[in-house]
């Protein structure tokens, strides 16, 4: 044969081979496109067994008093062929849902009511949840969430108080910003009602500033006092609801003993127990003198270090002579501030 005749033939095989390429694509195409028709011309099969349906997955109940009942409704469905059982289960004994439990038949719809109970305080955002526990082999459990308000009448700036008081520090003044919202209008000054308790402190002054009340009072702080919590209530004069800020003050150590209690352990073989202490100045304050008052018997206290404004002392315990399993030491500090006395308590474990 020909070199012309061999390259006709091998030219031939190619085009077959291409044409052969070619119909496997153009058939892969038509099968793909057939099951594509299928999968969605082809009517759905319907569920079998009960199917459960839930017209909402979050209910807002809207806005309300402290303490008021906020109510609202959503709806099961059966949209499977059989019989569905369900039953409802709150996450919150603030919840009630009726009715709880029940069956529904298939293609029918159930109205399910939900009252929830708001805190007795402004500003509360409550959420719950709904559990739907059902015979559904699909879904078994479904959550819907519940949640209610119960928002400020007005704004107050700041929502809380919290001081921290220094020993010389006697009265403090404090200044708390009112502003109206959509829900009040103030007219004019006597709209806002304040109630302060007295031993604590006292308004001073009350003003308005365009759209805003500033509201000043004097805080009292009493030495003996380290902490101190309490109320100051406002309200709008047509409208029952207070609006409680919390004030709470601490007074701020000038001098304290570290540890303030301690445990000991002590074991037979031993005839006596070391244990170390501080007495640290804070804050600034200068210590000047320490002195130890009514030391027990079978306890030694020495100084043995002094860094800035702290001071060690290494404590020896003599069991031998120990009379209890607890004793106390007070120490007398003479500072910047003025004159102060601390305790240590220490427990004696017996092992």
């Amino acid at each position: 044969m020909s070199s012309v005749g061999t390259q006709d033939l091998q030219v031939t095989a190619r085009r077959f081979r291409s044409m052969g390429i070619w119909a496997s694509c153009i058939v892969a195409l038509v099968i793909c496109g057939g099951i594509v028709a299928l999968a969605v011309f082809w009517p759905a099969a319907e569920p079998r067994g009960p199917a459960l349906h839930v017209s909402t997955a979050a209910l807002d109940l809207g806005e309300g008093l402290p303490g008021a009942e906020l109510s609202g409704t959503f709806e099961i469905t059966n949209q499977g062929t059989d019989e569905l059982v369900y039953r409802l289960q709150a996450t919150c004994g603030c919840t009630e849902l009726t009715p709880k439990e029940g069956t529904i038949q298939a293609g029918d719809s159930r109205q399910i009511v939900v009252a929830l109970r708001l805190p007795s305080i402004l500003g509360a955002n409550k959420k719950a949840g709904v559990f739907i526990n059902s015979n559904d082999p699909q879904r078994p459990r479904v959550n819907c969430r519940i949640r209610g308000k119960c928002p400020f009448p007005f704004r107050v700036t700041p929502a809380r108080i919290r001081l921290n008081v220094r020993p010389e520090e006697t009265d403090l003044v404090q200044r708390l910003t009112v502003e109206e919202t959509d829900q009040l209008r103030f007219r004019n000054i006597t709209d806002l009602k304040i109630n302060v308790p007295n031993d604590h402190c006292s308004v001073t002054e009350v003003r308005q500033s365009n759209n805003q009340f500033l509201i000043d009072f004097s805080i009292n702080t009493h030495p003996d006092q380290r902490n101190t919590k309490f109320y100051i209530s406002l309200r709008h004069v047509e409208d029952d609801r207070e609006m409680h800020i919390p004030v709470q003050l601490q007074r701020s150590e000038s001098v304290i003993a570290i540890p303030k209690k301690l445990l000991v352990h002590w074991s037979e073989s031993e005839q006596t127990k070391e244990v170390h202490a501080w007495i640290v100045a804070k804050n600034g304050t200068q210590l000047r003198n320490v002195t130890l008052i009514d030391v027990p018997d079978g306890i030694e206290v020495i100084p043995e270090s002094t860094l800035g404004n702290k001071i060690g002392y290494k404590i020896t315990i003599d069991m031998s002579q120990l009379a209890a399993d607890a004793f106390t030491l007070k120490y007398k500090c003479n500072h910047s501030e003025g004159e102060c006395v601390l305790v240590q308590d220490f427990d004696i474990n017996r092992r």
